[in-house]
């Protein structure tokens, strides 16, 4: 079953449109998913696969977080070389977030680049883009999924607990050592843990 969220008027006059909402709706055309997970979506929310076409609207989103310090920054032949890696979270067609992850391998893999839209936030679209790229993480296997970030609170209330980045060695010699902060970082190591 498909919803076009798009129509306001078919909104209103829709009342079985909440309960539509609350299963996941596969649009096969454009092969989305709606979600809503835990906390209701306020806004409908179209989370799925990056494609070439997104690429410039991801390193908009990233760069805008990564030019006050709060995200690494992302080169666009960097997005490009890991675009099966990242999801993004539409609303009305309009790029709203994106998220990826670095694979370590089947046992560990890092959530990286999960930013919104500053106009879209605290709209349950961060919650919507993690927990679908949990889901395709763990279908497979049952790896360790790490975060690295300033913002601790919203992973935890997303099923992460705090850890020591010493149990983390493959981020430490692949990326802190040469960060210019290693010295003083101030970021939270944070592991999910299953529910």
């Amino acid at each position: 079953m498909c919803v076009d969220f798009r129509c306001k008027a078919s909104q209103r006059l829709c009342p079985i449109l909440p309960i539509l909402i609350d299963r996941a709706c596969l649009r096969v055309r454009e092969r989305c998913i709606f979600y809503r997970k835990g906390l209701p979506l306020k806004t409908a929310t179209c989370v799925r696969k990056a494609t070439e076409d997104d690429i410039d609207s991801i390193h908009s989103i990233i760069s805008s977080y990564s030019e006050e310090g709060i995200l690494l920054s992302r080169s666009i032949d960097d997005i490009g070389a890991s675009l099966e890696n990242f999801h993004v979270a539409e609303v009305d067609r309009d790029m709203a977030g994106v998220i990826s992850f670095c694979d370590y391998g089947d046992h560990l893999k890092e959530v990286r680049s999960l930013a919104v839209r500053k106009n879209y936030l605290r709209r349950g679209i961060g919650s919507a883009l993690l927990q679908k790229l949990i889901t395709e993480l763990t279908a497979a296997n049952d790896p360790r999924i790490f975060v690295l970030t300033y913002v601790p609170a919203f992973f935890e209330k997303n099923g992460f607990a705090v850890i020591s980045v010493d149990t983390l060695p493959e981020k430490i010699w692949k990326d802190c050592v040469n960060c210019a902060r290693w010295d003083a970082c101030s970021e939270i190591a944070l592991e999910y843990r299953r529910r």
